[in-house]
């Protein structure tokens, strides 16, 4: 990584925080970001705020939140008429972020215990040679489960047929 200078480029500014010049680009199109001023050869060039300025748009992004949210936030918290106005606003944009991230959490956390179940059930699947293309039709007689309910996400690969049935068995279906 570059060292850190008083005056950047937009490839300086994106080799700090690890994104592309045109992703700096966008950020000043869609007014997240101000540049400093220009070169003699018209580049843009960014002071030290601008990298501060850029965290933390990636970090609100990283959150989950959109580009054009990140301004009407800034353009909320520009719309203040004093200090006190735009910290409140600031503080209440954060409480509804961190409402989500924690309801996130609690979504990630229950799909990650539902995988662990998946994975200890699946633990011991190991050895199955059946060659039929419905899995639950294989996995009814197995003897590895006995009086185990296989998970919902396991549940879900053995609802269908991993392959369209034989021209042989579509003439026994029935048509819905």
């Amino acid at each position: 990584m570059s060292e850190l200078r008083d005056t950047m480029t937009v490839g300086e500014l994106a080799e700090h925080v690890g994104k592309t010049a045109r992703a700096i680009r966008l950020y000043e199109e869609l007014g997240l970001l101000v540049p400093r001023g220009r070169t003699c050869g018209n580049y843009r060039t960014y002071g030290p705020e601008a990298l501060e300025r850029l965290r933390w748009i990636i970090r609100l992004h990283d959150l989950g939140l959109p580009l054009h949210e990140v301004k009407a936030f800034l353009d909320d918290v520009a719309a203040a008429t004093s200090a006190g106005e735009a910290m409140t606003r600031v503080r209440e944009r954060y409480t509804r972020t961190l409402e989500a991230v924690d309801a996130q959490l609690q979504r990630l956390s229950a799909l990650r215990q539902g995988l662990t179940q998946s994975v200890e059930w699946l633990a011991a699947c190991h050895g199955c040679d059946s060659r039929i293309t419905r899995l639950h039709a294989a996995c009814t007689g197995c003897e590895r489960h006995v009086g185990q309910c296989e998970p919902e996400l396991v549940r879900g690969v053995m609802a269908q047929p991993l392959s369209p049935p034989d021209a042989a068995d579509a003439g026994s279906k029935e048509t819905p």
